[in-house]
């Protein structure tokens, strides 16, 4: 497939663009080898996934057949959407139970506000520590199997829980 030069320089960074004989055009002495290492950071710094916002929040709910008003809602079900940030959770006051399972969070944010939480379904992210559950002190069912936890520290906050 033939691609015209102007179309080639918009879309294809120089550094990949073939010249005439097949092969990578540039000088790869003269490319530095961190370049592609930084380009990639700056991605993964740049992609948060999608966002949870209240309007994402509310379609699911709508989805879910759940109450249009926030604060009704006693359990939400927000798993396996590519999350990466728990946030706009404020007006869901009257959550017990919350599914958050296979999503891609790397910490426990946003949920100091859930004073009734009762269920919270955390299984299957990235997540690193249990820090964030200090004020959900409702808490009786805690999964957070299948995430990168490798210490649990300060246990003697969570002693007045009745985990399970």
């Amino acid at each position: 497939m033939e691609v015209d030069e102007e179309t080639k320089s918009a879309v294809i960074p120089d550094s990949l663009q073939e010249s005439n004989d097949g092969c990578a055009s540039g000088n790869s002495a003269s490319t530095s080898s961190k370049e592609p290492a930084e380009e990639t950071t700056e991605a993964k710094k740049e992609y948060h996934g999608p966002r949870m916002t209240k309007e994402a929040l509310k379609k699911l709910c709508r989805e879910h057949d759940l109450y249009s008003v926030p604060a009704l809602n006693d359990v939400l079900y927000l798993h396996f959407k590519g999350y990466t940030e728990i946030e706009n959770l404020e007006e869901y006051t009257s959550l017990k139970c919350l599914w958050l399972e296979n999503n891609g969070f790397r910490a426990i944010t946003g949920l100091h506000h859930l004073r009734h939480l009762r269920s919270l379904h955390l299984h299957h992210n990235l997540i690193t520590s249990l820090d964030g559950l200090q004020n959900l002190r409702s808490l009786v069912t805690l999964n957070v199997s299948y995430n990168m936890i490798s210490r649990i520290e300060h246990l003697s906050l969570y002693s007045t829980y009745n985990l399970s």
